[in-house]
């Protein structure tokens, strides 16, 4: 097959859940002998933590550009065709990409992913939409319900429009359902890569970590603690939603560290002896849940929204007071350290809690990405395309 991946957010390096999954997605396929292809917005759209140019980023990953002008850029990654676009001032650019490379490639199927403007999927559905299929990781993105954070009527007509849309968990898949009245596949994602994942959970390592530090991921929660467990060591990495303003009270505190982010995690999750998740939000599911489970790293997490799917049965789920969406920002009211605190402590200092937990972690997570299998991607594209 000739799969098409639009997505408005940055290809590679992909630090987040959602592009992670996509990525793996489409190289496990390419793997497969299908010819795959990805546009999307350039590193000098859509900023991360890395102020230098995509030329240079990616170069230093050792990328090497088959195309390279001021705004599109062609590269390939582990098999997959990559056109990344400059998006900045100019809003035709990104359409006139698409429709070429579509005439070029003909796509089987098109995969439009949490298109959060609408853009993509409307280029998509114009293009061919019996083959369009929409990809959805972010409820926050969606155009209705409870968590979306812009809720848009013609937008949510152009969601009920595509006749295929593919739940990247089962909480997503519900809430398409309760809160849209739409119904969707629903298949795991190969997000997690491939390896022997053996336990490398260490008590003694005294280090607690947060990726993404930002307010709606919970870095209150971290600092209260990292104030709160002098001797432990608190370890925050930095990705799409930490702004300046938290790096500075991130290190304000003396026992605090921030490391820069990593496309493979577990050169961060070496580091960790503790993992938290502590999302004031409703995280879809919360991938990097699983990745630390998946090296019998215990993990405390939000009891809240997808997490509670996440953690696979394993305690340590915290009570929150979740975020509120008003004015165009989320709201972060005070919370309610004493359980976290609770079950820090009941880990870090409790040798048969901390070992309890991390093979409980270790085995549920195993048992998790047996059922991942990228041949049902293949079969559900097939008969799309069919």
């Amino acid at each position: 097959m000739k799969i098409l991946l639009l997505q408005s957010s940055v290809y590679y390096p992909s630090l987040g859940g959602g592009n992670k999954a996509n990525r793996y997605l489409l190289e496990a396929l390419a793997a497969r002998g299908h010819q795959c292809v990805s546009i999307a917005k350039s590193l000098d759209s859509q900023r991360i933590s890395d102020t230098r140019s995509e030329v240079e980023v990616l170069s230093d990953r050792g990328i090497r550009f088959n195309e390279t002008n001021p705004y599109i850029r062609a590269y390939t990654l582990n098999s997959v065709l990559v056109q990344t676009v400059q998006t900045h001032h100019s809003s035709g650019r990104l359409a006139r990409v698409i429709t070429d490379q579509h005439t070029t490639l003909a796509p089987d199927v098109i995969l439009v992913s949490d298109d959060k403007s609408g853009e993509l999927l409307e280029i998509a559905l114009t293009l061919n939409a019996d083959r369009t299929v929409l990809l959805l990781h972010t409820n926050l993105h969606l155009p209705f319900g409870a968590e979306a954070t812009h809720a848009d009527a013609d937008r949510a007509a152009v969601y009920a429009r595509c006749r295929h849309r593919l739940s990247a968990t089962r909480y997503t898949q519900e809430y398409l359902r309760q809160e849209g009245a739409l119904a969707s596949e629903f298949i795991p994602f190969p997000v997690f890569g491939s390896g022997s994942f053996s336990n490398i959970a260490d008590p003694h390592r005294k280090t607690v970590g947060l990726i993404n530090p930002c307010d709606v991921k919970g870095l209150s929660i971290f600092l209260a603690l990292a104030e709160r467990f002098p001797e432990l060591e608190f370890v925050a990495v930095p990705t799409w939603g930490a702004s300046q303003d938290n790096l500075a009270r991130i290190s304000a505190l003396p026992n605090t560290r921030v490391v820069a982010p990593e496309d493979e995690i577990n050169h961060i999750l070496t580091q960790l002896s503790v993992l938290l998740v502590p999302s004031l939000i409703a995280e879809t599911f919360g991938y990097v849940t699983v990745e630390a489970m998946l090296r019998g790293i215990p993990v405390l997490a939000s009891d809240y929204g997808g997490l509670r799917d996440a953690k696979l049965g394993v305690p340590h789920l915290i009570p929150i007071s979740p975020a509120t969406h008003a004015d165009g920002r989320h709201h972060i009211p005070r919370q309610n350290i004493e359980p976290w605190a609770t079950a820090l402590a009941s880990l870090m200092r409790n040798a048969n809690a901390y070992e309890t937990c991390s093979r409980q972690s270790h085995q549920a997570a195993h048992a998790y990405i047996k059922q991942i299998d990228v041949q049902r991607f293949e079969h559900y594209f097939q008969e799309i395309a069919a």
